[in-house]
């Protein structure tokens, strides 16, 4: 590898400048090889590089031409002989804008036409054979609103009409059986698990026809009790209101050894009694009431938002109290 130095020049006695150069070994002996830069003598920044990579668009370079070679660009313009067989017309990319067009030779038995996006919009229309029995008519997105437009063979039987959902609004609609302004209604038939269908009747039936095996929903069942109620004059909420619900009552129970005779009754909330009873106890012995039945049938209930409370009228005493319900409009 050549060893950079350089030349001294002495003014007088001390060296003031230099000449960069190279030390080459030429068969033995060193030689020192003066570095000559080539520059543009317009303007002292643009000094001619010699570069290992590709240069960049703003690299001073050195102005060159062909030897004997074009004196114009449309000398320079060449043609690429294209592999045998291949049916490819190439130019350059400089050249007219017809020169981009191509034709390929499609594969056997295909009917497809191609040429570049480039070309007009024509020529982005296209055909494609479907396959055997096939009613479909296929156009690419870019063509006409009517060649959105569809028709697809139905199965044997079916009544279906089909059109894609880019068509009027009336194709949109959707017809089976019914032909009339009812067509959105559909009939189900109902059969059990051995395809036995239940029949719908006006009339009791008979011991032996189908039927639906079902069961009552019950609401939400509660309970609560109480064992000093009736100390206090005031009434006692056991049920708190439910915004546009009634609580109804469907079982309680009051008992009590007081032997005074007593009007002890439900109320909705603290304004309209709406279930009284008259207890008295004998001297050592309980007094009482209670009645259920079944939910979802119920004893008594309050007015539509109204609290369910107890109260007595009379002497005061201790009172056992229990009640059931549900909340429902």
């Amino acid at each position: 590898m050549a060893t950079f130095k350089n030349i001294g020049i002495d003014e007088p006695t001390t060296i003031d400048l230099r000449v960069a150069t190279v030390e080459i070994n030429r068969g033995g002996t060193l030689e020192l090889q003066e570095i000559v830069t080539l520059g543009d003598p317009e303007s002292s920044a643009a000094i001619a590089r010699v570069p290992t990579a590709a240069p960049e668009s703003t690299m001073a370079a050195l102005a060159v031409r062909i030897v004997s070679g074009p004196s114009t660009a449309a000398d320079a313009a060449f043609a690429v002989q294209p592999v045998a067989g291949s049916t490819f017309a190439t130019r350059p990319l400089q050249s007219s804008a017809a020169d981009l067009q191509m034709t390929a030779t499609p594969l056997a038995g295909s009917t497809w036409n191609v040429r570049p996006l480039q070309s007009s919009a024509a020529d982005l229309q296209m055909t494609a054979t479907p396959l055997a029995g096939s009613t479909w008519n296929v156009r690419p997105l870019q063509s006409s609103a009517a060649d959105l437009q569809m028709t697809a063979t139905p199965l044997a039987g079916s009544t279906w009409n089909v059109r894609p959902l880019q068509s009027s609004q009336g194709d949109l609609r959707a017809t089976v059986y019914q032909s009339t302004a009812t067509d959105f209604l559909v009939s189900a038939n109902i059969r059990d698990s051995s395809g036995t269908g239940f029949v719908g009747t006006t009339t009791r039936p008979s011991t032996g026809a189908q039927g639906l095996v079902v069961r009552p929903v019950l609401n939400d069942l509660q309970s609560t009790g109480r064992s000093t109620t009736g100390n206090g004059s005031t009434r006692e909420t056991f049920v708190s209101s439910v915004a546009g619900q009634r609580i109804k009552v469907y079982a309680y129970s009051i008992t009590s050894t007081v032997t005074t005779a007593n009007t002890v009754a439900w109320y909705s909330s603290n304004a309209n009694m709406i279930w009284p009873v008259v207890l008295q106890a004998v001297s050592s012995a309980i007094s009482g009431a209670n009645l259920a039945v079944s939910p979802p049938a119920w004893l008594f209930a309050t007015d539509a938002a109204n609290a369910l409370t107890f109260g007595i009228s009379g002497s005061t005493g201790t009172y056992h109290v229990g009640v059931s319900w549900f909340v429902e409009a």
